[in-house]
């Protein structure tokens, strides 16, 4: 098993806690506060895609941060290599859940139906996941990895349901011409 070269099979679940809240500390880096804001500019403006793609650009470099700030944390606290792992995976789906951003458009334009919609099927997927590490007897790692596979699916159905329905101006988003 290729889980037990990265984590030991003996982690406990008040390891995990311990990782989860030394990022949850410092999960404001990765939100930078863009929710209350974009909510008002989505109102507002005439330039979405501009607005929705610097936000996500924004919540990635805000998760990239965190990634640094909590592995950092983790190693001068002297935490085992394990946790470090964990903090790590952890501060991940962080940067996974940029796309996210997606859901204060939907709130705006299509109100709270669609994205419990999202929520609500892919909680359903991560309980038939957790039931499977349960299963399995798995170790924590793998519920670590769960907060990185919440992220993805989240973030894939936010992002196919935005290309959907939002104007055609947001899929001829050029990133060169915005970076510049």
């Amino acid at each position: 098993d290729w889980s037990s070269d990265v984590c030991s099979s003996d982690l406990t679940y008040g390891q995990f806690t311990y990782a989860l809240a030394i990022v949850t500390i410092f999960s404001v880096f990765s939100n930078l506060g863009l929710d209350s804001v974009l909510s008002k500019e989505i109102a507002k403006t005439n330039e979405l895609s501009t607005l929705i793609n610097t936000s996500i650009l924004f919540r990635i470099f805000g998760g990239l941060v965190l990634i640094l700030l909590t592995s950092t944390l983790a190693i001068l606290l002297n935490s085992s290599t394990d946790i470090v792992v964990l903090v790590i995976i952890i501060s991940l789906s962080y940067v996974l859940k940029a796309f996210e951003i997606i859901e204060v458009w939907m709130f705006i334009k299509f109100n709270t139906k669609v994205t419990s919609i999202i929520r609500l099927v892919t909680y359903f997927i991560l309980i038939f996941y957790k039931y499977m590490i349960i299963q399995f007897n798995l170790n924590i790692f793998w519920l670590a990895i769960g907060l990185i596979l919440e992220s993805v699916l989240v973030s894939i159905l936010f992002v196919r349901f935005f290309m959907k329905n939002s104007k055609k101006e947001i899929r001829k988003f050029n990133l060169a011409k915005f970076l510049q």
